[in-house]
């Protein structure tokens, strides 16, 4: 239950007719959906929370859930996930928000504040060895006679024949050209 201030000297009153944060996600859910591009946008969000934050707080009402209670969905994966505790903060943010704006809160528990008690979230990066260049012949040689696709063969030659980055591949500037001399 979650209290409204209103003018000073005003008794205040309370609101216990919020919904639960099921429903309230699933609204957010089909207001944003208009603006995303991709479909499977909304099936992402509602995977993340049915599996992270359903079980802990879908059937809370809006209104009764706390800081404690974001804690608690979020701790488990915050260091072990970090690109999906980022993902599920952001979710819990926009619901709460939303409870926000429609008067069932004053608060949003899944904000910022909630960063700093759970600390940087750090993933442990993990590099592949590189080999010294006197071996990059053999190594080109060991990909062409491996089951790998032709697709992997090209683009691992191609690495090391032109000492490119591996996302410079995989995500190409859009001003990127082919073939100019």
């Amino acid at each position: 239950m979650i209290r409204f201030w209103g003018s000073p000297g005003v008794a205040p009153t309370t609101r216990s007719n919020a919904p639960d944060f099921r429903t309230l996600a699933e609204e957010v859910i089909n207001h944003k959906s208009r603006s995303w591009e991709h479909a499977k946008t909304p099936r992402q969000w509602r995977h993340n929370l049915e599996t992270y934050a359903y079980p802990v707080i879908g059937n809370l009402a809006v209104d009764a859930i706390d800081a404690a209670h974001m804690l608690a969905v979020r701790e488990p994966i915050w260091h072990s996930k970090r690109a999906t505790a980022a993902a599920l903060r952001r979710r819990l943010s926009a619901v709460m928000r939303r409870a926000k704006v429609k008067g069932y809160r004053i608060d949003d528990p899944a904000g910022e504040e909630l960063i700093k008690v759970l600390g940087a979230s750090r993933a442990a990066t993990k590099h592949h060895r590189a080999i010294h260049y006197s071996l990059a012949g053999d190594a080109v040689r060991k990909m062409r006679g491996s089951n790998a696709s032709t697709a992997t063969k090209l683009v691992f030659e191609f690495l090391v024949l032109t000492a490119a980055m591996d996302s410079a591949l995989v995500f190409p500037s859009p001003d990127a050209t082919i073939g100019t001399c």
